[in-house]
This record gives C-alpha cells, sequence and structure tokens, in this order.
C-alpha cells in the first residue's frame, strides 16, 4: 500500500494502475501522527508528516487516476484537520475496460473540506465502487460531489455514501450517474443515507441518474433522519443504557460503508477507531 505525504505541498498528483497490473492500492491521509497505525510485520501506512496553511486559505489538490485495461486501482483520501482546516480534492479517474477501480472518501475534520470526483467509464466489463462516509460535526462543513459517466457498456458503478452530521455540522452529498446511449447493460446502484444527531445539524441530498439506453438497470435513492428510536427503546427495555444503544446504532451505520471501502483489515481497524474517537463511542 502505498501512501502519499504532505498532501499540503502538493497541487498534482498522477496515479496510474498499467494494463494487467496486479492491484495499485494508494492512501491519501492527513494529519496521521500516531505510531500505532503501524505493523512491524505489514507496515500500510507510514508516519506522515502533515503541513498545511492555517490562514485559512483553501488548498486546492488535483489528482488524475488512470486504470488502464484489466487492472486494479484503489484510492483511499482519508480527511483529517483541525477546526480551520479547509480544502479542495478534484479528482478525475478514468476507467478502460475489464478493470475494477474503488475510489473510497472518508471526511472526518476540517472546517471546509469539498471533494469532487468525475469518473469516465470508457471500457466495457469494469466494476466501479464509490463509498464515502462525512462525519461534520460543530463548525465543520463537508461536501461530496462525483459525477459518473458510462461510455460503454456491460460495466457497473456502485455509489454508496453516508453522512453523519452533529453539532451545526453540514454535510453536502450531490451524485450524478449518466448513461450514454452506447453503455447497453449498464448496471448502476446509487444511495445516499445520512443521519441528523442534533437539531441544529444539516444535511443535503441530491442523487441523481441521467439513462440515455434503454437496456439498463439502475437505481437511486437518498433518506435522512434521527437514530430509530424504535430500536433505541427495545434495546433500552433489555437493560442496555440509551447513550450504549446510540453508539451502537450509530457504530453499525458507519461500519457498513467502512466494510465496504478495503479489504485491507488495518486500515477499516484505523477507521473504526478514529471515527469512535471522534464520537465518544466504545469499541
Amino acid at each position: 500500500m502505498e501512501t502519499i505525504e504532505n498532501i499540503y505541498n502538493t497541487d498534482h498528483i498522477e496515479l496510474r494502475a498499467e494494463k494487467g497490473s496486479e492491484c495499485r492500492r494508494v492512501v491519501i491521509a492527513q494529519n496521521i501522527l500516531r505510531e500505532d497505525i503501524n505493523d512491524p510485520k505489514t507496515p500500510w501506512l507510514s508516519r506522515i508528516s502533515f503541513e498545511w496553511d492555517r490562514s485559512g486559505k483553501q488548498h486546492t489538490v488535483k489528482i488524475d487516476a488512470v486504470a488502464e485495461s484489466n487492472s486494479i486501482l484503489e484510492l483511499h483520501l482519508f480527511n483529517k484537520m483541525d477546526y480551520a482546516g479547509v480544502a479542495k480534492f478534484d479528482i478525475d479517474v478514468t476507467v478502460h475496460d475489464n478493470c475494477n477501480v474503488t475510489i473510497s472518501v472518508v471526511s472526518l475534520d476540517g472546517h471546509q473540506v469539498n471533494t469532487n470526483i468525475n469518473v469516465n467509464i470508457l471500457g466495457e466489463n469494469s466494476t466501479v465502487n464509490l463509498p464515502g462516509l462525512l462525519l461534520p460535526t460543530e463548525g465543520e462543513n463537508l461536501t461530496y460531489h462525483s459525477t459518473v459517466i458510462h461510455q460503454a457498456g456491460r460495466s457497473t458503478t456502485t455509489q454508496k455514501v453516508r453522512t453523519v452530521a452533529d453539532g451545526n455540522g453540514f454535510g453536502d452529498f450531490f451524485g450524478i450517474i449518466k448513461v450514454q446511449p452506447d453503455a447497453q447493460k449498464s448496471v448502476t446502484e446509487q444511495v445516499n443515507n445520512n443521519i441528523l444527531l442534533s437539531t441544529d445539524a444539516r444535511i443535503e441530498s441530491k442523487p441523481q441518474l441521467e439513462i440515455y439506453a434503454d437496456d439498463v438497470k439502475c437505481s437511486h435513492g437518498s433518506t435522512t433522519g434521527m437514530l430509530d428510536q424504535d430500536a433505541i427503546f427495545y434495546m433500552r427495555s433489555r437493560g442496555i443504557s440509551e447513550k450504549t444503544a446510540q453508539n451502537l446504532l450509530l457504530q453499525s451505520f458507519i461500519d457498513e460503508v467502512i466494510d465496504n471501502i478495503c479489504e485491507e483489515p488495518q486500515y477499516k481497524e484505523f477507521l473504526k477507531k478514529e471515527i469512535a474517537n471522534k464520537f465518544g463511542m466504545k469499541l
């Protein structure tokens, strides 16, 4: 697993999974200063010295990624900044035939973090997975905007993005999947599920489909609400405290996304610990 360090000293990153290559897995992780994320036997993420402009000025990073024919590409973006962090990520992905591509985004902290993803599927029989997780709390504004274009048929896109907002945090999801006339037999699924933990939190959700082919299977949907009070009541009736019940529901909601992000177990466990720390949950 590769890492990109000092992201604020970088304006442009180019990634390429070469034709017929084994999985190229890249993690762009910010402000990771804990030693316990390294496993001496199988290190997956080296210590990162993270620097950024504390003036509040937005820094934009352009990422160009290409998956050549018969390749596997994974790009995992983990955003963690302090209260004043401001950043924008523009990610352009080109997918050729017979590829397996995963682009994951986890926005944990930051005053203003905007992530824009554009995926262009040029070849048949490719699979694109776009899991995402936005976790804005007090004073945080986290956005996820994406466009996926199916130019060729017999390819699949799965996009599952979830948001948990607390305090006066704001989360914004806008996603559009376009299926062009020549992209027959395309299969797409786009789902955005959201939870509000406070009455001051806000979430905007706008999933969209544009279908110009007639032999496809496409779906999209969105839900936004509070934690299930009936489930909390049921657990409390079984002797579980209200706080623990809330944490269990929240953890289950988040873990469904994390489990689809990456096969690397250390990365999954790292994400779960970071999120648990933010929301005061016990794993």
